[in-house]
């Protein structure tokens, strides 16, 4: 059995070999490193990829100039950034083939239960809010629950948009989220209290879906008054929505017109937009109600096999992390972690075999 052990050993690190070696041929990946097992180093970006010599996802964290790659968690799932108290949430499954909410204290580097085992038979995409202080997921696709990580969790059944990940507004005082029965039949914006989901307190009705929307699909509530989204209206007109949430009269949409607009993230001075279009690339424009003044810039050229998903601002707004992901690899742990340059436009490669990353 030993002797068994030590071969099976030495072939998973000669197939990782193997497929770092092809990754720097054919995509320029950098030399592949060893994680470092829960031994949390300084660190720029957490990420959810494949555990190392496992199927597993496993959830871990890596300087911006690739260095420092370190697993944390052996097995899960984060969809939101960590908290300014160094926490995050993620979802896992154990031995009993449950659905389990888990959080990591980053400073403490320790994992510790949220919900007892089969309180929620199903549980998705949990989110963090930025103070740390409300965790929130969905109970399968028919209840929104919230929660500040005791033993009470509040919840409100909701006509949840399948594929959709929730948000919390910067404050934390309130959690946006999708309705509707498709990504493709209309949808309604909500927005609930964080200390109620029962209490509706905003919502927006949009009469078109995303059409065409590759991977999750989420809303940007990266500042305070305003709620960034997308629509398609047919096959050569996308929308983009910008909602002020609390003052609706200064709300306006801009115009995409053949290209498409998915996943719209705004920089962090508040001056540009990003989104991805139709191909995977991604492009950029001012942040500005006059539809007419300004037009759109590429900023990436995907292959005619590669789009882009989940960009994501760096807080200093010089470069935006996103995953590309394979067109003929329909694995969502079958992508690359990059990194746009947004003054010179170059892109780096962090990491392979990643599910999507955030900044730290």
């Amino acid at each position: 059995m030993e002797e068994k052990g030590i071969m099976r050993l030495w072939s998973v690190k000669i197939l990782l070999m193997v497929v770092c070696l092809s990754l720097m041929l054919l995509q320029g990946c950098p030399d592949c490193s060893n994680p470092i097992k829960n031994d949390l180093a300084d660190s720029d970006i957490i990420f959810s990829g494949l555990s190392l010599n496992s199927d597993n996802p496993g959830i871990f964290s890596v300087k911006l100039n690739g260095d420092n790659l370190t697993e944390l968690v052996g097995f899960g799932i984060i969809y939101s950034a960590a908290s300014v108290d160094n926490n995050i949430v993620f979802w896992s499954r154990r031995d009993n083939n449950n659905d389990n909410l888990q959080g990591f204290d980053l400073e403490k580097n320790s994992v510790y239960d949220l919900i007892d085992q089969g309180t929620f038979p199903k549980i998705n995409f949990p989110v963090i809010s930025k103070d740390g202080k409300h965790i929130a997921f969905y109970a399968g696709f028919s209840e929104v629950v919230i929660g500040t990580g005791g033993t009470i969790w509040d919840f409100q059944s909701y006509d949840i948009c399948p594929n959709t990940i929730p948000v919390f507004s910067p404050d934390g005082k309130y959690l946006a989220f999708f309705e509707g029965d498709s990504l493709q039949a209309p949808l309604r914006i909500d927005v609930v209290s964080s200390d109620n989901p029962k209490t509706l307190a905003f919502s927006k009705e949009l009469s078109f879906g995303i059409i065409g929307q590759r991977g999750e699909a989420t809303l940007d509530w990266t500042h305070q008054d305003v709620i960034v989204y997308s629509y398609t209206v047919h096959d050569k007109l996308d929308h983009v929505g910008v909602w002020y949430v609390e003052n609706d009269t200064k709300s306006y949409t801009i115009n995409v017109a053949n290209e498409g607009a998915y996943n719209p993230i705004v920089s962090p001075d508040r001056t540009k937009i990003v989104v991805t279009d139709k191909r995977g690339n991604l492009w950029k424009r001012n942040f500005t109600s006059d539809t007419l003044a300004t037009s759109w810039e590429q900023l990436t050229s995907v292959g005619e096999n590669e789009y882009i998903l989940y960009p994501v601002w760096s807080k200093d707004g010089k470069n935006i992390l996103y995953t590309k992901r394979f067109k003929n690899n329909p694995d969502r742990f079958s992508g690359n972690l990059e990194i746009l340059d947004v003054i010179t436009e170059k892109t780096r490669v962090i990491c392979s075999n990643v599910h999507r990353g955030f900044w730290r």
